[in-house]
């Protein structure tokens, strides 16, 4: 009888790719690159017409989604209570939601608002709205509030803003505009400095809404982040942060189920670089903070300090065609002219592939 064959050894597993952080700019979400969903069929008020882009999916193991949404003027119930808790910033134009009982929260331009799990009532928009928003899908938390939640950004980013935690060589402030469950909410604020981020199993989106940084995956690739730019921290995400430019972000986070978002946010991510700013790192106006605040200037190309760290090519901000943050609608934007020429400075400077093609199909539309 012959010998009976060997058994095949097992297959390799394959490694799971590391998680990679998710980064788009103002344009990204402007207007024009949402698409119109039609008049809402529940309307009591005006002839309201929303639209909307989404930005990430599957957020947390599907618990969450993230993305942009605008509405023009009008009014709708909102009878069914939400099985959902809902986060959004404010981009432009103003609106209020009401408790059944007729109490009224407005909100506008710079607020973040959060609509808890079990919020019914109504919905208001008084001026065409743009916002971001993250969607928290959860079970009932006993206990937990179903009123809606509105901050200023005057609230958001008061001059004391909390204690200060040392974060390698920045100093970090933060404060929580709301806690309940898994998810939390607020605005960060860090000075220029550098520190390394360890695994977290808490996913984050934020608008930076002041300054500039650069975030660095762990295999080296690398993006500038700056005002207006919406990005995505996915769970148990590491890497590098740069602050180059005193930066401040709007934030909500959403840790895993049946657990809390763990630390103070001024400290959420001091635990994740054991340098002190006495352990031999230099302090944020010197050594390696301010030869990257340089090269920004100057447009050079830097290495950071210490082995194995990327290199970044840093070029003079590019003017991008945002009439979404920061602007009331897109009919206060600048001239054709005008954004014909930004058009032409973004494919010219920028190498965001969704800057690009964003740029080139408006500059089409001009030579139509």
């Amino acid at each position: 009888a012959s010998a009976a064959a060997a058994p095949a050894p097992p297959a390799a597993s394959t490694p799971a790719p590391p998680p990679y952080f998710a980064a788009v700019p103002s344009s990204y979400f402007s207007y024009e690159q949402q698409t119109v969903k039609g008049p809402r069929a529940n309307t009591d008020v005006g002839t309201p017409t929303d639209a909307s882009r989404p930005f990430v999916k599957g957020i947390q193991g599907g618990q969450a989604s993230c993305g942009s949404w605008g509405c023009t003027e009008g009014g709708w119930l909102s009878p069914k209570p939400r099985t959902s808790t809902e986060w959004f910033y404010v981009l432009a134009g103003r609106g209020s939601v009401q408790t059944p009982d007729g109490r009224e929260f407005s909100f506008g331009p710079g607020d973040l608002v959060v609509l808890p799990r079990g919020w019914a009532g109504r919905w208001d928009v008084q001026e065409r709205i743009h916002k971001i928003w993250v969607v928290h899908e959860h079970e009932d938390i006993s206990g937990a509030d179903a009123e809606p939640v509105v901050v200023t950004r005057n609230e958001l980013f008061r001059g004391d803003g909390g204690d200060a935690s040392v974060v390698g060589s920045a100093s970090s402030r933060g404060v929580s505009t709301y806690d309940v469950g898994a998810t939390r909410a607020g605005s960060w604020m860090c000075s220029p400095g550098s520190f390394d981020v360890s695994p977290r199993p808490v996913a984050e989106v934020f608008v930076v809404v002041k300054g500039a940084m650069f975030l660095t995956n762990n295999d080296g690739s690398a993006r500038r982040c700056g005002v207006g730019d919406v990005v995505h921290l996915p769970e148990m995400w590491a890497g590098r942060v740069d602050v180059v430019e005193e930066v401040a972000t709007v934030f909500a986070e959403v840790a895993e189920t049946g657990s809390r978002v763990a630390g103070e946010v001024d400290a959420k991510y001091a635990g994740s670089d054991t340098r002190g700013a006495s352990g031999g790192t230099e302090g944020a106006t010197g050594g390696n903070a301010a030869a990257i605040g340089n090269a920004a200037s100057a447009g050079a190309t830097l290495r950071a300090a210490g082995a194995g760290k990327p290199i970044y090519e840093v070029g003079a901000p590019v003017p991008v065609p945002s009439w979404g943050w920061g602007a009331s609608s897109p009919a206060s934007a600048e001239s054709d002219k005008a954004k014909y020429e930004v058009c032409l400075t973004v494919l010219e400077n920028s190498d965001d592939p969704e800057l690009v093609a964003a740029a080139k199909a408006r500059l089409l539309k001009y030579l139509e």
